[in-house]
């Protein structure tokens, strides 16, 4: 056997502290430790710097975002408030084309078909006959006929058999521009003149005159417009106001405006950022109307949106800032500890070059203990080895004593390097970590390394490291199993709860299209009965299954928390009134009657009345659902002496067998008596007592006497914080 460079190597005693290798070594860890903290160092500055990057532009693509969504949402306003407009039109179009057929030759007018039409038009003020001298034939307006009026200021006037729409004509009624005006005429009242031409064989040619309400369908504007920032116009094709939601006056020219100069006639619609009707950026949707030479401009103030999203982004970059300086401080602290820890580590090896090997070597009864043993010197070499040790590895002893471990191919799992030095550096102590080694046999199996530091002849000082490997294989087995197991079924669930949730979001965003179109179709199928029969099947089939999706949603919910309690002191009198009365149509059609037992004395109570009437809405409509026709519901609340708030609900029906007055509480669990289909999805006592034991309440069940079942809600009298978190599970 060679000796060692680093000392003279002895099969049973002590070895000499190593020379220049070892001083290599040491320096060799100096410059490592080094060359880190400096790589550390410049690692935290770039992600700082990337941090600090990536913030900005996400701020700044959220910032895009917003404007896009404006762009978005002010071209389908445009198409909304467009398709008013001219369904409007033409609708005043049509009247006065039937007003034409009607008086074909007739030798006078009649004002009765008329007042008939204006029922049907809320948007148009009055109709009149004229001549085309301008007088007034027959009016619905009392008073106009016989005056006379000035058709140029009418507009254009159409050919026959067609209609035109004129400028918007300050103004009530025909009368504020005839030869004898009503008086002065309020500041922003006008009108909007549709004309239609009549020409009857053998009769003078006639006009046909509609005057449209422009505040009519400015006011739609404004109740179609959800955003107090976003405003309307109404302009004809060639520029002019005729009506809206701003201060302009009817008859402003916004012929400089982007719609007219660069986009009219080549599109039809379109939205931008840029000049709008107003001194301000704004951000504009337009869109022309189908049938007439009418534009519709809906514009809100770029001002607004970026407030908007700099109120958002205040808290974002407040959050980067303070991400991006921890990381600075982190990589400042972890600078620091690396510095101090060459430091230290130079003071130890300096140390270590000073003390002396032992000189005795541990004796103890290795041989016989059957676990394998094994003992290093503060250099890292085995001292010594035992026989269940040789057994395991498969490799005398004699070929690893005085060899470091890094040299010895077996047990390489079970060197921990830092372990050691932390171990020797300390004196004292023992450290225990799990490993995995291939035995001698081939077989992998898991170990329990224990090491404990050997104490030397002076304080503080060790001798060495003593090892020793426990075989829990089987142990390990059983618990990667029993692990994998609840990681199958966790992973199923979350799968389940994340699928339910995702799929009802998804399925939530096409039901209300085919509810809002179906809601279309009844108004204008409203003539047709077979039509709007279908729209209507239509429309009951689409809340049904909104109906469902909420259920599916519901189903999400309990599998995560509900958010935060909006708690408010009030009386819980008039929240159970409310969800009664909010139950009538049902409670009529079952031929029901609710019995309230509430008394005068007010019952006050901190609870989020939402969801409070969550909880009594599911239990009535349990009630409702199971009672037998004409018998009745009694509702009963009172106050406890211990200041508690005490609700029942008791119904007569069939009643909820003993053994299941408690499962009924649990998720997807029904009563055995609802299971033949007129139960729901077996969620909303679920969610009830979820709601309840937020609150800090209590709610149960229990048959009562007579038939039936009565279902208890107690809620405590306490004072506790108006909003606070609840986690629902």
């Amino acid at each position: 056997m060679q000796p060692d460079q680093r000392g003279a190597r002895s099969p049973n005693g002590p070895q000499t502290p190593g020379g220049l290798d070892s001083q290599v070594g040491r320096a060799g860890r100096g410059r490592a430790l080094g060359s880190l903290s400096t790589w550390v160092l410049a690692a935290g500055l770039a992600l700082a710097a990337g941090l600090t990057a990536a913030i900005t532009l996400l701020l700044m693509q959220e910032r895009r975002d917003a404007i896009d969504e404006s762009l978005r949402q002010n071209a389908l306003y445009a198409r909304v408030l467009e398709d008013h407009v001219t369904r409007t039109v033409d609708a005043a179009s049509l009247a006065l084309a039937n007003l034409s057929q009607g008086s074909a030759g007739k030798s006078q007018v009649s004002v009765a078909p008329m007042d008939t039409m204006l029922v049907g038009l809320p948007q148009v003020r009055s109709l009149a006959v004229l001549d085309l001298q301008g007088t007034i034939l027959a009016s619905s307006q009392p008073g106009e006929a016989g005056l006379r009026v000035d058709l140029s200021r009418l507009g254009r006037l159409p050919s026959a058999g067609h209609d035109t729409l004129g400028p918007s004509i300050p103004g009530r009624s025909l009368r504020d521009i005839s030869e004898q005006p009503g008086g002065a005429v309020p500041r922003g009242v006008s009108f909007i003149p549709m004309v239609h031409r009549v020409q009857t064989p053998g009769r003078p040619e006639l006009l046909l005159l509609a005057l449209l309400n422009p505040d009519s369908l400015a006011n739609h504007f404004r109740l179609t417009l959800s955003d107090e920032d976003s405003q309307a116009v109404l302009a004809t094709y060639s520029g002019l106001v005729l009506s809206g939601t701003t201060e302009l006056e009817p008859g402003t020219s916004l012929q400089e405006l982007p719609v007219f100069k660069d986009y009219l006639p080549q599109r039809e619609h379109g939205s931008y950022v840029g000049r709008g009707a107003g001194p301000l950026e704004q951000v504009v949707g337009f869109r022309v109307s189908r049938t007439r030479p009418l534009v519709v401009l809906i514009q809100r103030r770029f001002e607004a949106i970026t407030d908007a999203w700099l109120e958002r982004a205040r808290w974002r970059a407040c959050l980067g800032a303070a991400v991006v300086l921890a990381v600075l401080i982190m990589t400042l602290t972890a600078v620091r500890s690396l510095r101090a820890r060459e430091l230290a580590g130079r003071r130890l090896d300096e140390a270590q070059a000073h003390v002396a090997r032992s000189e005795r070597e541990l004796r103890l009864l290795l041989e016989v203990s059957p676990l394998p043993i094994w003992m290093i010197d503060p250099q890292g070499r085995y001292l010594n080895v035992n026989r269940a040790w040789e057994l395991f590895t498969g490799i005398d002893r004699g070929a690893v004593l005085q060899r470091p471990v890094e040299e010895v191919p077996a047990l390489a799992a079970v060197a921990h390097d830092a372990t050691d030095r932390s171990l020797l550096a300390a004196g004292q102590g023992r450290r225990q970590h799990d490993a995995r080694e291939t035995s001698a046999d081939g077989r992998l199996r898991d170990l329990l390394v224990n090491k404990v530091v050997v104490p030397g002849p002076h304080p503080g000082i060790a001798a060495g490291i003593l090892g020793m490997l426990m075989d829990v294989t089987e142990l390990r087995e059983a618990e990667r199993t029993t692990r994998q197991a609840r990681d199958i079924a966790e992973e199923a669930s979350r799968a389940k709860s994340e699928f339910i949730a995702n799929i009802s979001h998804e399925l939530r965003t096409p039901l209300q299209s085919i509810i809002g179109f179906s809601e279309i179709g009844m108004v204008r199928g409203r003539e047709h009965a077979r039509l709007a029969g279908m729209f209507q099947d239509i429309h009951t089939s689409g809340h049904r299954m909104l109906a469902l999706v909420n259920d599916l949603l519901d189903v999400s919910k309990l599998e995560s928390p509900v958010g935060t309690l909006h708690l408010e002191r009030t009386d819980l009198r008039p929240l159970v009134r409310e969800v009664v009365q909010e139950l009538q149509p049902l409670l009529a059609k079952a031929q029901l009657r609710v019995e309230e037992h509430i008394g005068e004395q007010a019952q006050r109570g901190k609870v989020d009345p939402l969801k409070f009437q969550q909880v009594i809405r599911n239990i009535l409509a349990n009630a409702i659902k199971f009672s037998p026709q004409g018998s009745v519901i009694e509702v009963t609340g009172d106050v406890a002496p211990d200041g508690s708030l005490r609700w029942s609900v008791r119904d007569h029906g069939r009643g909820i067998p003993p053994a299941e007055l408690e499962s009924i509480f649990e998720a997807f669990v029904q009563s055995s008596r609802t299971k033949d289909g007129s139960g729901g999805t077996g969620l909303g006592l679920a969610i009830c007592r979820k709601i309840v034991d937020a609150l800090g309440g209590r709610i149960h069940a229990e048959n009562a006497e007579g038939g039936g079942s009565r279902f208890h809600v107690c809620l405590p009298g306490r004072d506790f914080a108006d909003t606070r978190p609840a986690d629902i599970a």
